[in-house]
Parts: C-alpha cells; structure tokens; sequence
C-alpha cells in the first residue's frame, strides 16, 4: 500500500461524506419546503373549497326549498282564485238580494 493511496481513500471519504451531507440538507430544505406549500397553500384551498361546498349545499337546499314552495304557490293560487270569485259572486248576489228586500220594504 503507497502513500498516496491512503490519501485518496481519506480524500474520496471526505468527499463522499460531504456528498452524503449535502444531500441529507438539500432533503431536509425540500422536506420544509414541500411542508410550506401545503400549509400556506394546500390546506387553504382545501379549506376554501369546503366552505364553497358547503355554500353550494346551502344554496341548494334553498333553491329547492323556494321552487316547492313555488310549485305549493302555483297549485294553490288558482284553487284560491276560484274560492275568492266564488265568494265575491255570492256577496254581489246578497248585496243585491239586500237591495231588492230593503226597497220592498220602503217602498
């Protein structure tokens, strides 16, 4: 075994254990790194698309609360309609059976 032998393998260890080093850090920054993007980014849209979900949701069940109680409105209008002309007819008719009684009467 030569002089210079030695020497390389402390000189090729030495390279290779700052290799190994650097690596270990550059691992550790992406590490960190890749934990910033999913705390300040990822996690936030997430929590926005959940809210947004729970928005649509909420809208949702209001539009189809609205269009039963649309549907509810639209069967019973005319329903109410026919009852209102019905009465407004019957008032109209003792209005004039009231006229027709109260003029005998006098006259």
């Amino acid at each position: 075994m030569a002089i210079g032998d030695d020497e390389l393998k402390t000189t090729l260890r030495t390279a290779w254990t700052q290799i190994r080093d650097s690596t270990e850090k550059l691992s550790v920054r992406h590490k960190q790194f890749s934990d910033d993007i999913y705390n300040q980014l990822h996690q936030p849209l997430l929590n926005l698309k959940e809210a947004q979900r729970r928005m649509v949701t909420d809208i949702t069940s209001n539009v189809d609360a609205s269009i039963k109680e649309f549907v509810q409105m639209r069967t019973n209008v005319p329903k109410l309609k026919k009852v209102y002309e019905t009465k407004c007819k019957e008032s109209v008719a003792t209005q004039e059976e009231l006229t027709v009684i109260l003029f005998d009467f006098f006259f």
